[in-house]
C-alpha cells in the first residue's frame, strides 16, 4: 500500500499496530474461516474508511484476464484467495472497538462485515455471500434498534 494513504506514525505507534495486527488476524481468520488471508492494521488517512482489499499483481492479472475471457464476477476463492491483504484502519471506531472487545458477542460479526465490505470495493459478492451479508446486515440494524 502506498504511503499517500497512510498517516505517518512513530516507532512506537508502529509497534502497538503490529501487535494490534496479530491478536486482529487470528480473530478475523477464525471469524472468516480463512487461514490464507492476509490481514494488516494500518493508519489510514481517511478515517471514513474502516477496511480495504489489496490484490497482488499476480491475483490481479487472473481477474482481468478472467474479465477479458467472458468470466466476470467469477469467484477468486476458488483459487484459494491467495495474494489478498485486508488491511484494516487503526483509526476507524469499528477496528478500534474490535481490538478492544475481541471476545465480544458481536466482534466476529464484524469481522465478517468488514470483510464483506472491503470486498466489495472490487467486485459483486457471490450470491451466497451477498445473501450472508443482507442477512447480517439486517441483524446489524436489529441490534440498533434496541
Amino acid at each position: 500500500m502506498t504511503d499517500a494513504l497512510k498517516s505517518k506514525t512513530s516507532k512506537k505507534a508502529e509497534k502497538e499496530m503490529e501487535e494490534q495486527a496479530e491478536s486482529i488476524s487470528k480473530l478475523m481468520k477464525k471469524a472468516l474461516k480463512n487461514d490464507k488471508i492476509t490481514v494488516k492494521v494500518e493508519k489510514l488517512k481517511n478515517k471514513k474508511i474502516s477496511s480495504m482489499i489489496t490484490l497482488s499483481e499476480e491475483s490481479r492479472r487472473m481477474q482481468d484476464m478472467m474479465k477479458m475471457h467472458s468470466m466476470p464476477g467469477m469467484d477468486m476463492s476458488a483459487f484459494g484467495g491467495e495474494g489478498e491483504t485486508l488491511i484494516l484502519n487503526a483509526s476507524h471506531p469499528l477496528v478500534q472497538y474490535i481490538t478492544e472487545h475481541q471476545d465480544g458477542e458481536n466482534a466476529e460479526m464484524i469481522c465478517e462485515q468488514l470483510y464483506d465490505l472491503a470486498k466489495l470495493q472490487h467486485a459483486p459478492l457471490s450470491a451466497d455471500a451477498m445473501t450472508k451479508f443482507v442477512a447480517r446486515s439486517n441483524d446489524i440494524m436489529m441490534l440498533l434498534t434496541k
